[in-house]
Formats: structure tokens, C-alpha cells, sequence
């Protein structure tokens, strides 16, 4: 109810089989008799809270967060902890020639990866893998075993087109909203990507999505490449781990999974003053109150 008049305002929230949200809001009881419609522009930021040892913060209160766009403090008008919320994670996979020897180990940490992903009904895992070109092997599914047989499906061959690859997995997931997470493993740095690092993190930028980047660490032996992937994370709300062998992989996977279901879900209405342009891009700060608390969640935001 708008406050000293009888006009009422209806704000519906609908949420779609893939996880998709759509809002819109209407006045009622105006004073004219007639409804004016309103179009709410809610912007979703998923936040992870972490604590000095790394580990996911949980049972947070909404009071603890606080969010800035353009510097300037916004009003949190939905949050919840997204821990039911539909999960969609997209597993990118490096199938170069290199993997030869790591495949099928990288396959079975993968697959479970998804069995633990695919909870309920609403949740959905591809598998898209790379080489010299990327390919969707399964699309969004909830059935783990068309993920399954896609993994066991790879066939390492050719060359390693890192960038083109992270562009076409941030462009088959951007469509999607809610709790989106492309998900990389690779042995190796680019060697044959028409597209750019900077391309690639503008990309990020523009699809919203999280970005975990898993590599081993013998593959990225200098140091501005690994801060490169790292920054992708970053700018995402995701993180950058690299390994010293394969046996930690399906640790680091459940780790993944833990924080995607560890997440807050802060949503807001960017005031009008701190609008810089329509187009332009909008940078979110988010923070939290508790000592030795540490947050992640993507940096900005294309409207």
C-alpha cells in the first residue's frame, strides 16, 4: 500500500521450469480507476560469504549484507538463501590432445560432480567440451545418465582454444538466470582462440554467469596467465583453482558444489540517481558484516 492514499501496489514474481524470473507490478485502486502498469527491473546477485579458513558462511542474516551500485547504497528487497534454489550448471571440458592420459579420471570426477548437482527436478547439468572448436555434448538435462554418457563420449584430439571456448560456454549459459554456473577444467593455456582474455572477460561481464576455472598447475607455468583466469573468477563470483595432480578433482568439485549451494540471494531496484546510462556498465559492491568474513559475488552488471 502506497502510504496516506488508498492505491495499493501488486508485485508478482514468477519463476520458470528453467530457473528464469520475471517480475512486473500494477497499481490498483487509483484514484482515476484506472491500473497503471509498472515495469520492475530487480537486479539478482548471488553472494557467497566465506569465513578465515574459506569455508561458506551460513545461516546469515539479511542485515549482515550490504550492496552498492555505482558506490551508492541500494535497498535489498528480496533475499533468501539459495541453497533450494534451481541449480544450472554448465561443465566445460577440456578434450585436447593432452588429455589423453587424464580423460577418463577428469570424466568420472565430472560425473560426479553432476549426480550430486542433479537434486531435485529443477536442477540441470550440461557437458559442453573443447579442443580446436567447442562443442554441446548433452544440454541442460536433469537426467545423469545422458551426462554420463556424454562424458564417457570425449575423445581427446587437437589443439587448445582456451578464450573461444569460455565464450562459448558464457554464451550458451547467458541466456539463463538465477543460480548459473559454467564450471572449466582444463590441462593446458590457450594456443589457438581468435578471441582475446579481454574479449572473454567482457563476455563475463555481459552474461552474468559464475565462472570456476579448475587447471592444472603445471599448464599455466607463468604467473600473468594464472592471474588472468583468476581475475575471470573474480569478476564472476566464482574462483580459480589449480591442482598439482588429479587426485584432489573430485574434492575441488564437491567444494564447487558446496559454495553454489552456500550462496545468498540479494536482490535489489537500482535507485535512478545512481543510473550512469542506459547500456552502460553498473558496478556492484557487496559486502558483509562478522568478523573475518569475506564475500564474493559478481563485480557489475550490463542493464
Amino acid at each position: 500500500r502506497l502510504p496516506g492514499a488508498d492505491t495499493t501496489v501488486i508485485r508478482a514474481v514468477a519463476t520458470l521450469a528453467d530457473g528464469s524470473t520475471a517480475e512486473d507490478a500494477v497499481l490498483v485502486n487509483t484514484a482515476s480507476g484506472l491500473a497503471a502498469r509498472v515495469e520492475v527491473q530487480l537486479v539478482e546477485v548471488y553472494a557467497l560469504a566465506l569465513d578465515r579458513q574459506g569455508r561458506p558462511a551460513r545461516g546469515l542474516e539479511q542485515s549482515a549484507f550490504r550492496v552498492l551500485e555505482q558506490g551508492q547504497p541500494q535497498t535489498i528487497v528480496r533475499f533468501e538463501e539459495a541453497a533450494s534454489a534451481p541449480l544450472r550448471a554448465a561443465l566445460l571440458v577440456d578434450r585436447s590432445s593432452s588429455m589423453e592420459p587424464n580423460m577418463a579420471k577428469v570424466a568420472a570426477a565430472a560425473q560426479t560432480f553432476a549426480t550430486a548437482a542433479l537434486r531435485s527436478k529443477e536442477d540441470r547439468v550440461a557437458v559442453l567440451s573443447f579442443a580446436d572448436q567447442t562443442t554441446v555434448d548433452q544440454p541442460f538435462t536433469a537426467n545423469a545418465a545422458e551426462v554420463e554418457r556424454a562424458l564417457a563420449g570425449l575423445r581427446p584430439l587437437g589443439r587448445t582454444a582456451l578464450n573461444d571456448a569460455l565464450i562459448e560456454g558464457l554464451n550458451y549459459c547467458g541466456e539463463l538466470e538465477g543460480l548459473t554456473a559454467l564450471v572449466l577444467f582444463t590441462d593446458g593455456q590457450d594456443e589457438t582462440s581468435r578471441f582475446t582474455m579481454d574479449q572473454v572477460l567482457e563476455s563475463a561481464r555481459q552474461s552474468g554467469v559464475m565462472v570456476y576455472v579448475v587447471g592444472l598447475e603445471d599448464a599455466f607455468p607463468d604467473r600473468p596467465t594464472r592471474r588472468r583466469m583468476e581475475e575471470l573468477a573474480r569478476e564472476t563470483g566464482g574462483d580459480a583453482l589449480f591442482l598439482t595432480d588429479l587426485e584432489s578433482l573430485p574434492q575441488i568439485y564437491a567444494g564447487i558444489l558446496d559454495q553454489l549451494r552456500s550462496r545468498y540471494l540479494l536482490a535489489y531496484q537500482p535507485a535512478t540517481e545512481t543510473t550512469p546510462g542506459r547500456g552502460a556498465f553498473r558496478e556492484i559492491t557487496v559486502e558483509v558484516e562478522g568478523q573475518g568474513l569475506e564475500v564474493r559475488a559478481r563485480k557489475g552488471y550490463y542493464p
